[in-house]
């Protein structure tokens, strides 16, 4: 049973941290939901506006070749900008506005190189998260971020359920395997064989 413990010792120990989680989740108040989405916001932005930054002199040469002025080395030197200050922005004027203005500029930008795209197809599948992040700025008020923390909260405790119940179920097995090792390779020889049923 030591020998079982010491080598699933990090699903242990992931499971509670799951589960804490979880119950924060759920008992967080708005007020704390609201700073923590700002502080979120101010990361996503300053990150994608810092890497548009970046990326302007990096693939300068590349990027010339486009047609659209955003998608330009000056197009993504203003873009970057703009999504830094948006980050600022968000954080001293938390208000509805606010986040209902960066998340339509968020859906526009990617929404007018979808329009322009030859594939549109493979932009929209490859770039359907950048539509999700926007929707997620408009709808960000007070009563459904304290929803979705609840939905992420039942969501980590559930899951980290669902490792006790495979740590319980595997504990008698002789071999005292690593649950993750195990159903890994589970997984790895179930996708061979249904290759190789596929082939013949």
């Amino acid at each position: 049973m030591s020998r079982y413990i010491k080598n699933n010792l990090l699903l242990i120990i992931l499971s509670f941290i799951f589960i804490l989680l979880g119950i924060v989740c759920i008992l967080i108040d708005a007020s704390s939901i609201t700073l923590l989405f700002s502080i979120l916001a101010l990361i996503y932005l300053v990150m994608i506006g810092s890497w548009m930054i970046y990326s302007s002199f990096k693939y300068k040469t590349y990027l010339e070749k486009n047609d659209l002025f955003i998608n330009k080395p000056l197009g993504y030197l203003i873009q970057g900008i703009v999504m830094m200050l948006a980050g600022i922005l968000i954080v001293i004027y938390n208000t509805f506005l606010t986040k209902l203005i960066i998340g339509i500029i968020l859906i526009i930008l990617p929404l007018i190189t979808l329009i322009t795209h030859e594939n549109k197809k493979v932009y929209f599948k490859n770039n359907f998260w950048k539509f999700i992040v926007g929707l997620i700025f408009i709808f960000a008020i007070d009563l459904i971020l304290e929803i979705i923390f609840i939905i992420i909260g039942v969501g980590f405790i559930l899951f980290a359920l669902f490792i006790i119940y495979l740590l319980i179920i595997n504990y008698k097995d002789k071999n005292y395997p690593n649950i993750i090792t195990k159903y890994v390779m589970m997984y790895i020889v179930k996708r061979n064989k249904t290759y190789d049923d596929i082939g013949e």
